[in-house]
């Protein structure tokens, strides 16, 4: 298994209060995760099930989220699962009334075409509801095949109990989890 480290990038997306459009992206400092290939066996098993907003998927659920294919320069679905849930921290500020929490998964490559250079785990990841944003913990460590480990972070309302992650961009497939 090998470590590396990449930059982070950042996207505020405002939901309530900004006007359209409202986008701001930045750079944070870079942040370590790990990429893993997975046996054939575990591969081979892999079923996704569908989800959406009323329905959303819990942990280690296999769902379907879109994830860009640069070979095609379009969208191709691939399993994606949360597997682990953490207090974690960002290098961005939160409003008050607002922590951070983190959700590690993974992606399949099963079926994705993996371009000669390979693929990072990297995917949209957005918070349903609330203050949208999120924050890719992946390293930018590229593969070939097998399951891909990342991370991302997200602000939870200090009285809130749950939210949902989408993964996958919009107007394309997303998979929805119940945090």
């Amino acid at each position: 298994m090998k470590r590396l480290t990449a930059a982070v990038t950042v996207m505020l997306v405002c939901m309530a209060g900004c006007s359209e459009g409202g986008v701001q992206e930045s750079t944070l400092s870079r942040i370590p995760a790990v990429t893993s290939n997975a046996s054939s066996e575990e591969e081979s098993t892999l079923t996704a099930a569908d989800s959406s907003e009323q329905m959303p998927l819990g942990l280690h659920t296999w769902g379907l989220a879109a994830k860009y294919d640069p070979v095609s320069e379009s969208y191709r679905e691939v399993p994606v699962r949360i597997t682990r849930l953490t207090e974690d921290t960002a290098d961005v500020s939160l409003p008050e009334g607002y922590h951070w929490k983190a959700a590690e998964y993974e992606i399949s490559l099963q079926d994705y075409p993996v371009p000669e250079g390979g693929v990072t785990a990297a995917i949209t990841c957005s918070v349903l509801s609330g203050y949208a944003l999120t924050v890719d913990l992946s390293e930018e460590a590229y593969a070939f095949e097998g399951i891909l480990k990342g991370k991302v972070a997200y602000p939870v309302a200090d009285d809130a109990q749950e939210c949902i992650l989408v993964f996958g961009e919009t107007g394309e497939k997303q998979a929805f989890f119940k945090v």
